[in-house]
């Protein structure tokens, strides 16, 4: 174990640290991939999900592929905002779990998800009411645009309950929790899956819906994630526990830092998600069959990702309790 942690420590050049109030280098390795592996797993399974989603959808056709993959870089742009608070979320709860700060880090989820809520709101009405002007944005044609907007306004329908899940989840993650994230995303793709297969072409008794069954799934499967994400902050015993009868006010401080971090993230989610939206425009531009064949490879290409975006996420986290215990540790001494 020595030797493989010396041939670590020489590669990326890192620096052992054995004091009396630190973490040893293997300690550290040990926590960051307790945190890793389950939100590498959850993006994975994810990843595999959405590619069943995407051949189930395949047995309608091209057409049928291609209307639901037109939805993917709108709906993306919709929650840049609500995916960039999640990340500020992340970061100031893991600082308070850090600096032992409880009530801070229960106060800072409270109040992200009054901030998230309205976001929410303001999306689901956009959505909604601009699903045909959005879709053809993305490269809708006439032969896919009707689907395409059916899918988006009923996925949209359900954007306020998928920006609780994320910041429940973020927060979550926050204090090193990913296991949860994974079992309540998890459950909630299984319930997609299945409905898919219920509801797209009619099996068990379900109607055959087609493209409109596929967003109801994944509507009922959001749902899915939204309850079992708030089942986790209604328990008494748990550390982000929130009391739903209980008031709260927002904090300057808190704010400003949800918003200094998840700040830094929306420029480069912008011209990331611009370009997929460039790009899927210009192959739509080809025909349906062409971006139906891009959907399917941009699917599987996405499982590429996984392991680095759980190995980050288990990053956020230590380095934010870190960063608190630090400030704790310095607080400590002045007091003394």
């Amino acid at each position: 174990m020595e030797d493989h942690m010396s041939l670590i420590n020489s590669v990326f050049g890192l620096q052992s640290r054995n004091t009396d109030d630190s973490d040893t280098m293997s300690d550290m390795y040990r926590k960051l991939l307790t945190i890793a592996w389950p939100a590498a797993l959850e993006g994975l399974l994810l990843s595999l999900m959405n590619s069943f989603d995407t051949m189930m959808v395949g047995k309608l056709g091209p057409a049928a592929i291609a209307s639901v993959g037109l939805c993917a870089q709108p709906r993306m742009i919709l929650l840049l905002v609500a995916q960039s608070l999640c990340v500020g979320t992340t970061a100031v709860v893991a600082r308070r779990k850090g600096e032992d700060r409880h009530d801070a880090a229960v106060s800072c989820l409270k109040q992200s998800l009054a901030i998230i809520t309205l976001i929410g709101i303001i999306i689901s009405l956009i959505g909604f009411f601009g699903a045909h002007g959005l879709v053809r944005l993305a490269g809708a044609s006439a032969e896919t645009e009707p689907n395409a907007a059916i899918y988006f306004r009923i996925i949209s329908s359900a954007f306020i309950l998928n920006c609780w899940t994320l910041c429940i989840c973020a927060a979550m993650r926050g204090i090193g929790e990913t296991k949860i994230t994974m079992r309540v995303n998890m459950t909630a793709n299984i319930v997609n899956v299945f409905l898919n297969y219920c509801l797209i072409q009619g099996h068990f008794g379900f109607p055959a819906l087609g493209v409109r069954g596929a967003a109801l799934a994944t509507a009922a499967g959001t749902a899915v994630s939204f309850f079992m994400a708030l089942r986790v902050v209604l328990k008494k015993e748990g550390y982000l526990s929130l009391n739903p009868f209980g008031g709260f006010a927002f904090d300057k401080g808190t704010v400003d830092s949800l918003i200094h971090v998840g700040s830094g993230t929306i420029a480069e989610s912008v011209f990331l998600r611009v370009g997929f939206l460039i790009n899927g425009r210009l192959i739509a531009g080809v025909n349906t069959s062409a971006y139906a064949t891009n959907q399917i490879v941009m699917q599987v290409s996405g499982l590429s990702f996984t392991v680095g975006d759980g190995t980050a996420s288990a990053a956020t986290s230590l380095i934010g309790q870190s960063l608190g215990a630090g400030r704790r540790k310095r607080q400590s001494c002045m007091c003394r």
